[in-house]
């Protein structure tokens, strides 16, 4: 795996910099690097499954690292629609929530949850990136591989699955609205696609692995 100091010296070696009285700063490239990784982000996020988000007087602070949500489940395994505010219009409240929004680096819910009803958020993030210049030991994995990524889409009376960059030889099971409809070994890392009957009510697709709690999960696009 690729650290700050092996990227650094790779760095280096590219601007030509490798004197001993270097033209960049250990911090000036670090600051650029900082600022490449967040613009990676914007396009290739990393995906954060299901973060549980207590709420604070009713209201549920995003994460630092929030690029944008992929869905939102309150309380788990139940999909909130996403709402789109309109100024100048008033909107009531009800007894469990169906919808949210977010504004101000808030999420807002458009009605209560029951007791015992946790929210969980499924988002995209920016990479994490080192601390200080001085972080040479932080892992940069973000630079070492392309981010792993799932298509789910229906065509027909089918749900095909098309699947980029996830780990040669991993076990994954395939979940459709948290039921379990087969297994999958990844044997080909760049690209795969497989097909499997299209399950009534189909609108959530994971990829939970065999091994570990991770789980993939995209929205199906009809």
């Amino acid at each position: 795996m690729t650290t700050w100091a092996d990227f650094l010296a790779e760095v280096r070696l590219d601007v030509q910099d490798t004197g001993a009285t270097p033209r960049w700063t250990d911090e000036m490239l670090w600051i650029y690097t900082k600022d490449a990784i967040r613009d990676y982000s914007q396009w290739f996020p990393k995906r954060v499954d299901r973060l549980l988000v207590a709420p604070v007087d009713g209201v549920y602070a995003l994460p630092a690292d929030y690029v944008d949500d992929v869905y939102v489940e309150c309380p788990e395994d139940r999909i909130l629609e996403r709402r789109q505010e309109i100024p100048g219009r008033r909107y009531g409240s009800i007894t469990r929530p169906l919808y949210y929004h977010i504004q101000g680096g808030n999420l807002y819910l458009n009605g209560s949850p029951l007791d015992g009803d946790n929210l969980y958020l499924t988002y995209d993030a920016v990479h994490p990136v080192p601390a200080s210049e001085t972080d040479k030991t932080f892992p940069t994995w973000v630079l070492d591989q392309p981010a792993a990524t799932l298509y789910p889409r229906i065509v027909g009376k089918s749900l095909v699955l098309t699947a980029y960059n996830f780990p040669l030889n991993s076990n994954w099971y395939v979940k459709v609205n948290g039921q379990k409809i087969g297994k999958i070994k990844v044997q080909k890392k760049a690209a795969w696609t497989t097909t499997y009957k299209l399950p009534p009510g189909a609108s959530m697709v994971c990829l939970k692995n065999q091994m570990t709690d991770f789980a993939y999960c995209q929205k199906v696009i009809r």
